[in-house]
């Protein structure tokens, strides 16, 4: 029987199911064989998928959080809970600087309005665009009046109120900083009219209508502006000397 040669015995040919290292141009690589082989791509080969499987597994929870945070109840909890400071500091503290600047941004406007989009997407997707058509098509039978009822069954689903509830909040605080904006270039008490406006929307701007009836305030000129700007409020008027 013939007797490998010493270079075969030296890299480990001659023996079946080891492991067998060769130096080539200075690198090392590695020949697996027989049960070592086995091993090897048992222990080895499923690294790569673990790895693969496990970067996308937190984007589910992720968008399960903000899927429930851009639901309805959140939505209404949130725009509730946000509009109760906001008509504090325009009522208990309407020529602070901070309701000055409240007034002036379009932020809050903004952030209502973004959030009015998503419960309007929503409200769409829940069926409220097929119950508008089905109402324009109502006005085409006599007495050409809308529906009360179909009105009223809009608000039994919770993304609907929530859709009417931010509008209703939008109108209310737009009517509430027009009202503070003429009180103050008027000097005119605005507190009790604002307050309404949270609570009642229309009945506040009435109630600052009569108010400034009762305080003779007379309409600005051109030259005034709202608050903050030049000409804010009326500037008393220094008797003359002539008049002393």
């Amino acid at each position: 029987m013939q007797q490998p040669c010493s270079l075969q015995k030296r890299i480990g040919f001659s023996q079946p199911g080891s492991i067998n290292t060769h130096v080539v141009s200075g690198h090392m690589r590695f020949y697996a064989s027989g049960k070592h082989a086995a091993q090897f791509r048992q222990t080895q080969a499923p690294r790569l998928p673990v790895l693969a499987s496990a970067a996308p597994a937190t984007s589910p929870a992720l968008a399960s959080s903000l899927s429930h945070l851009l639901s309805p109840e959140p939505l209404f909890s949130f725009t509730s809970a946000l509009m109760v400071p906001v008509y504090g500091v325009m009522i208990f503290a309407p020529q602070s600087k901070l309701t000055r600047r409240l007034v002036q941004s379009p932020a809050l406007l903004l952030l209502l309005g973004a959030l009015y989009t998503v419960l309007l997407v929503q409200a769409m997707q829940a069926g409220l665009w097929q119950t508008l058509v089905s109402m324009a098509q109502a006005l085409q039978v006599p007495p050409h009046t809308p529906d009360m009822t179909a009105v009223a069954r809009l608000f039994c689903s919770p993304v609907i109120t929530a859709l009417a509830w931010v509008h209703l909040l939008m109108l209310d605080f737009f009517q509430a900083r027009e009202v503070l904006v003429d009180g103050l270039v008027h000097s005119v008490a605005t507190g009790h009219s604002v307050a309404l406006c949270f609570l009642f929307g229309p009945l506040g701007l009435m109630s600052h209508m009569i108010t400034r009836a009762l305080s003779g305030a007379r309409a600005a000129p051109s030259g005034e502006q709202g608050p903050g700007g030049q000409g804010s409020g009326p500037q008393p008027v220094s008797p003359s000397p002539a008049a002393a």
